[in-house]
């Protein structure tokens, strides 16, 4: 049937293109997942503004803060507990998750990688929403729900996802973290430690560029 369309000049969609090109060889474009402050403060009025329990409300606030300023991933984020902040030398201590292990289900269990295990400082910005989510915490764990069950990734990206329409996630929060790290000058074995990555050819990858980037590398390029 194809042989007999090309012979006639007929053009149609050819279904067994994603048979017969291996997936390697496939082009995608990679999703844009450039978040800005404002973007996220949009996120969180929303949150605000939803019907949700007044505590969850506070949970995912507070999550997609910390995540916005410190890059930690998402899970890493739901097992802070009160003894991983440390206020005096304005460090987060980064040693566990939250996820399933062989025998539970929403507990705390290693972090992904031996690298992942660092201390993340945080800045003036995070003092009064880690001291409120301390005041509230369970256990002193800062992101247990009234349930007694940690948050998750798939309760907090849901949330988001509705409010935004499908145009915010969570992980985008460290994506862009990665990127302003490296774009702001910061050298990549910095970065790479702060992002808990064992290669720093993840810490690059992480790092996306988009439309302003590109234009602002070629004006100062043809500026030289």
């Amino acid at each position: 049937m194809y042989r007999y369309a090309i012979a006639k000049d007929i053009v149609i969609k050819d279904e067994t293109y994603s048979v017969l090109v291996p997936k390697s060889e496939v082009i995608e474009i990679k999703r844009n997942v450039e978040t800005s402050y404002s973007e996220l403060m949009e996120v969180i009025e929303g949150i605000q503004n939803s019907h949700m329990k007044e505590n969850d409300s506070l949970l995912c606030q507070g999550a997609l803060m910390i995540m916005y300023y410190t890059g930690l991933r998402p899970s890493e984020t739901f097992a802070l507990s009160s003894d991983d902040i440390d206020f005096s030398s304005m460090l987060i201590h980064v040693w566990k998750s939250v996820g399933t292990t062989s025998t539970e289900k929403n507990t705390i269990r290693k972090t992904k990688t031996e690298c992942s295990i660092r201390y993340v400082p945080f800045s003036d910005e995070l003092i009064p929403i880690l001291k409120l989510l301390i005041d509230r915490s369970i256990n002193g764990y800062l992101f247990k729900r009234d349930n007694g069950l940690f948050m998750d990734g798939t309760y907090l990206s849901n949330i988001t996802r509705r409010i935004s329409k499908g145009e915010f996630r969570p992980y985008q929060l460290r994506h862009q973290f990665s990127t302003d790290l490296i774009t702001s000058g910061v050298d990549l074995r910095t970065a790479q430690e702060l992002m808990g990555h064992k290669e720093v050819n993840m810490t690059v990858s992480y790092a996306r560029s988009n439309e302003n980037l590109k234009r602002l590398a070629i004006t100062n390029r043809n500026k030289n």
